[in-house]
C-alpha cells in the first residue's frame, strides 16, 4: 500500500510540474495529450490526477488546457513556510545569532503576508517554486508536494548564501524589497543550532571551528545594518 502510494505522489508531482513546465518555459498551456506525450504515463493516469490537481485549487483548467493556480501555489508555500517561523530555542554557543536569528522570524512572520503580495518579492518566490517544481522531473529523489516546498526552501537558502556573499551585492539596491525576504526566509529555515551543539558535544575536534562566520551570520548583519525603513 506504501509503495502504491509513493508512486501515486510521484504521478501527481511530476502531472503538476509538466504544467509548470509548458507553462513558464515553454510558453504555452498544455493539454492533457501533451503531458501523455512527454511523461511515461498512460492517458487515465494523466486525466486523474488533472483531475485531482484541479480539486486541490493548484491547477486551472480552461478550455482543455491546464495552467498553475499562482495565487494557490504562493499561498501553500506561504503556509508551509509558517512552520519556519517559530522561535528557535538557545544555546550557549550560538546564543547571539539565535536571537537575532529569532528577531528575523519575527519580522518575517510579522510582514510575510505584506511581502508576498508586493509584485516583485512574489514574482521572485514564485519563479523559484516553478524552477523546483519544473527541475523535479529530472530527480527522482523529488516524490511529493510537500518536497518540492522543501527544495525551494533548498534553492532559497542557496541563493541567499550566493547573493551576500557576491562582492556585486549592495544593501540599498533598489531590489532590497525581494533581498530581503529572501534572507528573511534563508535564516527563518535554520533551526539547526540545537542539534549542532550536540554534534559538537559528541566531536570535540570541532569545537574550534563552530560557530565561525557562514553566510548566515553575513546575512544577519547585513540585515540589521541595512535599509531599515523597507
Amino acid at each position: 500500500m506504501e509503495m502504491r502510494k509513493a508512486r501515486e505522489h510521484k504521478t501527481q508531482t511530476d502531472v503538476l510540474a509538466t504544467i509548470a513546465d509548458f507553462e513558464y518555459h515553454q510558453n504555452e498551456l498544455p493539454k492533457q495529450v501533451d503531458m501523455v506525450d512527454k511523461l511515461p504515463l498512460s492517458k487515465g493516469a494523466v486525466s486523474n490526477n488533472c483531475k485531482k490537481l484541479v480539486e486541490s485549487g493548484l491547477v486551472i483548467k480552461e478550455d482543455r488546457h491546464y495552467k498553475i493556480n499562482r495565487d494557490e501555489l504562493i499561498w501553500a508555500y506561504r503556509e508551509h513556510i509558517e512552520d519556519y517561523l517559530t522561535r528557535e530555542k538557545k544555546n550557549e554557543i550560538f546564543d547571539k545569532i539565535i536571537e537575532e536569528s529569532n528577531k528575523i522570524r519575527t519580522d518575517t512572520k510579522r510582514q510575510l503576508k505584506f511581502l508576498l503580495s508586493e509584485d516583485e518579492p512574489r514574482e521572485l518566490i514564485f519563479n523559484i517554486l516553478i524552477s523546483a517544481l519544473a527541475g523535479s522531473l529530472e530527480h527522482n529523489r523529488v516524490q511529493t508536494f510537500r518536497e518540492i516546498l522543501l527544495w525551494t526552501d533548498q534553492i532559497i537558502s542557496q541563493t541567499a548564501q550566493n547573493v551576500i556573499t557576491s562582492e556585486d551585492f549592495e544593501v540599498n539596491s533598489e531590489n532590497w524589497k525581494s533581498l530581503k525576504l529572501l534572507f528573511m526566509l534563508a535564516v527563518s529555515f535554520n533551526h539547526s543550532h540545537e542539534e549542532m551543539s550536540d554534534a559538537i558535544r559528541d566531536q570535540p575536534l570541532l569545537e574550534k571551528y563552530i560557530p565561525g562566520y557562514v553566510p548566515e551570520q553575513k546575512i544577519i548583519e547585513e540585515y540589521f545594518g541595512g535599509n531599515k525603513d523597507e
